[in-house]
């Protein structure tokens, strides 16, 4: 007998979002994607925002007791969960989290994590023995590397749906990897899977199947209708290897340019960890940026990437277009360039945003990926033979990747029938009413 439930009854139903909106960063696109398509299952879609400005202020307070209130006034609530948005501070973080499951009682909630690190040994906490975890975080926080409290303190919440999961309550967690949710069921923690998609129905719609866009974005910028166009896209950051593309120039024909659509985060001075694998040591004498596992400001590695295009003297093969001034635009511009590159020496998310972009707004079909863990299994699991890809760091592999590369639209369009945006509303869908038992969900 089937278990699956009927969505249609969610017509009278309302949906709070809590996330950021307004900022100028990946939770807050994601997040008017998301609302945009629900609203086809929803009688309301509303987004709790977590102004950015206001969440790291003095009015905090104010603003977590707004929003504890606010989520009440809903049948249904996702937590977008990156401890970042909630406070700069990941224990606080946390405890504002817990505290809005707290205030609807564990009850109708699903939690996307667009990160997350998983300790089996936290999970398994009981009750009494969290306390003392918790102490003991406290006393020794500084001994211990922020990335393991981050783990730490995500698992926490983890231990907390477990339980409430097991006292029968409506509450279930959103990830976009497949392996991360198998991991969770092995410790029982019920949970639904898809990639990341950050355009919307109508962004598919109007722009990957436009035959005149590359034209238009091209005469908009004033650039050459008979040049090859290479696209590096999204905030500066060490992680990013834009550095990689760069030096890829330099052995390309004078007919490709590069277009850099990035710009620095919003929050200024925000440090980035430079997460280069098995790199070799960089003197400052080098042309290469000293990234040893460093922390490194944003600002400074803008600065880098503007010496190199000056040493490479490839200043008039260069262009920078700012996408953040317009999200339309950045679209448009994913969707016209001839060959999307990302040569990410890692990548510290389940997902990235604007590769989502490029999968399903490219026009070419010609898309170039660093050979990271996360990359290999986008393609193994969701978008199987639709991406060209080369080792992090090899810029003259990148270089004949790029003069050989083939379109993969035929293989982009498939792939895109299963894994959309309305795959993914379903999916949302689904782990809010408890569905697994549904013909038209990914989730198997």
């Amino acid at each position: 007998m089937s278990n699956k439930k009927d969505p249609s009854f969610l017509k009278d139903k309302t949906l709070g979002i809590i996330s950021s909106y307004q900022d100028n960063c990946g939770n807050a696109t994601y997040t008017k994607q998301i609302i945009d398509d629900l609203k086809n299952y929803f009688k309301i879609v509303e987004c709790i925002e977590l102004d950015q400005r206001m969440v790291h202020s003095n009015f905090y307070d104010k603003i977590k007791s707004e929003v504890i209130n606010q989520v009440k006034k809903y049948d249904y609530i996702n937590i977008q969960c990156e401890p970042a948005l909630f406070h700069k501070k990941v224990r606080k973080a946390i405890k504002f989290i817990e505290e809005i499951i707290d205030a609807r009682n564990g009850e109708d909630i699903s939690i996307t994590f667009h990160s997350l690190g998983i300790s089996q040994e936290i999970i398994n906490l009981s009750s009494i023995q969290k306390k003392f975890f918790r102490l003991k975080l406290s006393i020794f926080k500084k001994k211990r590397k922020s990335i393991d409290i981050y783990k730490d303190m995500q698992s926490l919440i983890l231990q907390k749906v477990k339980k409430l999961q097991q006292r029968g309550k409506n509450i279930s967690i959103i990830v976009h990897q497949k392996e991360l949710s198998e991991k969770l069921s092995l410790l029982k923690i019920s949970s639904y899977f898809h990639p990341i998609v950050s355009a919307s129905s109508a962004d598919i719609v109007k722009f990957s199947n436009d035959n005149n866009i590359r034209a238009t974005i091209l005469d908009k910028y004033q650039l050459d209708k008979n040049l090859t166009y290479i696209g590096c896209y999204g905030f500066y950051g060490a992680y990013k290897g834009i550095d990689v593309a760069i030096d890829a120039l330099k052995f390309l024909p004078e007919n490709y340019h590069l277009i850099l659509s990035s710009n620095c985060h919003p929050i200024n001075n925000l440090k980035v960890r430079s997460i280069i694998i098995n790199s070799e040591k960089r003197s400052k004498k080098s042309q290469h940026y000293n990234s040893d596992d460093s922390v490194v400001e944003q600002d400074s590695y803008m600065v880098y990437l503007m010496k190199k295009i000056i040493n490479n003297k490839v200043f008039d093969r260069v262009h920078f277009i700012n996408h953040i001034i317009d999200e339309e635009e950045f679209k448009q511009l994913i969707s016209a360039i001839d060959i999307s590159v990302f040569p990410y020496y890692e990548v510290a998310q389940q997902g990235s945003g604007p590769v989502s972009y490029s999968t399903h707004l490219s026009n070419s079909g010609k898309i170039i990926l660093s050979r990271t863990n996360l990359f290999e299994t986008y393609e193994k699991n969701f978008f199987k033979d639709c991406f060209t890809f080369f080792d992090q760091g090899n810029y003259l592999e990148l270089s004949k990747k790029i003069l050989k590369i083939k379109s993969k639209k035929d293989e982009l369009k498939k792939a895109r029938a299963k894994y959309n945006p309305e795959s993914n509303c379903l999916t949302y869908v689904n782990s809010l009413i408890g569905n697994k038992d549904t013909s038209n969900f990914v989730n198997f």
